[in-house]
């Protein structure tokens, strides 16, 4: 019984002591947050995009922007419009979007080749560091600054809009 009041007092004790203050978080990491204002920024682009009005797919899935071959896709080929050219936007993920144009035959082989070829315009030239704790890259160049190397970079989807442009998502 002794053991027991005395485990009650302790229990009655810890619950009137002053509790201890929180601990202080650490200090974010500046380059994390960096970070997530570059993707919020990528957000409001995306979200300020032309509406793109009966999009046809033409590629979803996952392709390589730095690799050389199209593992991933099919019907590389075939011709997806019959429009003499078609214009796309690369906004992602640097600062400074880059403007792009394929040239008929349009197929899904020529729209791959022209993101990859935008995108090692974008890279080019740029010094690129590790950022510490991070897989990120911090990169810097003439399209302004991303936190993503090329390696990072996959083509997600592509879609012909019916303004004869191309939609396209990019991950990371």
């Amino acid at each position: 019984m002794r053991a027991a009041l005395g485990g009650v007092v302790a229990l009655l004790i810890a619950c009137h002591e002053k509790p201890s203050p929180p601990a202080v978080p650490p200090a974010p990491n500046k380059q994390a947050e960096l970070i997530q204002q570059a993707e919020a920024v990528a957000l409001k682009h995306a979200a300020q995009a032309p509406f793109c009005g009966s999009p046809v797919e033409v590629f979803s899935g996952s392709i390589e922007v730095a690799a050389t071959g199209y593992e991933g896709a099919t019907e590389l080929d075939r011709v997806v419009t019959k429009a003499e050219r078609v214009s796309f936007t690369l906004d992602y993920p640097f600062e400074k979007p880059f403007a792009g144009t394929v040239i008929a035959p349009i197929t899904l082989r020529r729209i791959v080749d022209a993101i990859r070829a935008g995108f090692r315009t974008m890279y080019e030239g740029a010094e690129q560091r590790d950022i510490p704790g991070l897989m990120n890259k911090d990169v810097r160049g003439v399209y302004g600054r991303s936190f993503h190397a090329i390696g990072d970079l996959v083509i997600e989807s592509v879609q012909l809009c019916a303004d004869g442009r191309l939609d396209i998502d990019i991950g990371s």
